[in-house]
């Protein structure tokens, strides 16, 4: 009879850690806690673990004392794709395990990894298992100045406004909306979704174009989502990606 694989899995992040426990490949339980929550003591120490932290080296060397096999995740190693973003040193460990997940999944085509964690966070990797490049937002929204002391909108940035009363586009009319600002030379294109009883007249009146995704009502957080999608379509649309179909 084989014997049973068994592997931790975790998670360090900027708010919360994420522990789970696999079994022959297949994810038991996953479980949530603060740093000062975690019950490494209580953990099987014979059980290997594989992570990935932004929390500081001394509680990665905890880590690593406790558990008798221990797998990293760090810029430098092998990764199931390739790699293309200029300057891999910079990316988050959290962000290759998204592009390594996305590399397992819909092969041959075009994909997209939205993590919404403390910070939003857009993984691209081409059709060809090619990692580009992604982006990241506030929780303020995606690229919207936050109202805790964000960033703010100045006068060279085009302001798109998401809204029940504007104007509805195709996808390919998205891209061609995009391709357009970015040629007037925007320094950035932020998307504004407005809120359940609309938005101030002052925001209405700088907004640079005035977008209806649709008609119908839908929670922010899918707006945020459906935005995500639309955004990726687009870009998809401008350079030749085989990922929208007429």
């Amino acid at each position: 009879m084989p014997v049973s694989q068994q592997v931790y899995l975790l998670d360090a992040g900027n708010t919360q850690l994420k522990l789970a426990f696999a079994q022959d490949g297949l994810i038991q339980w996953v479980k949530h806690y603060t740093l000062a929550q975690f019950p490494l003591k209580s953990l099987d120490s014979n059980i290997p673990l594989a992570f990935s932290s932004v929390v500081n080296d001394d509680f990665s060397d905890l880590l690593k004392t406790h558990f008798a096999k221990v797998f990293e995740v760090k810029n430098k190693m092998n990764l199931p794709f390739t790699m293309l973003y200029k300057s891999p040193e910079t990316l988050g460990k959290d962000r290759l395990c998204n592009a390594a997940a996305l590399s397992q999944v819909a092969i041959g085509k075009p994909r997209l990894a939205i993590d919404l964690g403390t910070c939003i966070k857009f993984d691209f990797l081409s059709s060809r298992n090619e990692y580009l490049g992604g982006s990241k937002a506030n929780t303020g929204g995606l690229g919207v100045p936050s109202t805790d002391g964000g960033e703010t909108i100045t006068p060279t940035d085009v302001l798109i406004l998401l809204d029940e009363k504007g104007k509805m586009l195709s996808s390919p009319g998205l891209a061609n909306l995009i391709q357009q600002k970015a040629n007037q030379s925007a320094q950035k294109i932020i998307f504004l979704i407005g809120g359940a009883y609309g938005v101030d007249e002052t925001i209405q009146q700088r907004a640079n174009f005035t977008w209806s995704i649709s008609e119908l009502v839908f929670p922010h957080m899918l707006v945020r989502l459906m935005l995500a999608e639309q955004i990726y379509r687009a870009c998809s649309i401008l350079a030749n990606e085989k990922y929208h179909h007429e």
